[in-house]
């Protein structure tokens, strides 16, 4: 007969054998390799591969792709958004006219997207 202890533990508190399920890690923890890479072996274009394994990278640092993007926009304010979006200086939470949606959608998937582009076709 078993005679296995356990502890319940509060929500707050972390332990040695479960630290990788407490919320206090999750962000430490990075993006799987494994879904990267699968990920990356469906995209088309290499620099959009190398991104995603780029990205990948990052997250496996100290403070994860959240410090790394902070730092990113700190830097380089400018350069956040096409060059529609920042033309047209729109702020967060207003509304974009189909329009500007589809060309804003345009400008973000590129011309060497044929995927995206197959399927706005479709959409269309």
């Amino acid at each position: 007969m078993s005679s296995t202890r356990y502890k319940k533990f509060d929500d707050g508190e972390t332990a040695q054998h479960r630290y990788m399920s407490a919320p206090e890690y999750v962000a430490a923890r990075g993006v799987s390799g494994t879904a990267a890479t699968a990920k990356a072996s469906i995209v088309h274009t290499p620099a959009k591969r190398s991104l995603i394994v780029f990205l990948q990278s990052l997250s496996l640092e100290f403070g994860g792709l959240r410090a790394n993007a902070e730092q990113i926009v700190e830097m380089f304010p400018e350069r956040i958004g096409t060059e529609t979006m920042n033309k047209l200086k729109m702020q967060p939470g207003q509304k974009y006219q189909s329009i500007i949606v589809n060309k804003v959608e345009s400008e973000l998937a590129g011309e060497d997207d044929t995927h995206y582009q197959a399927n706005r076709a479709r959409m269309a």
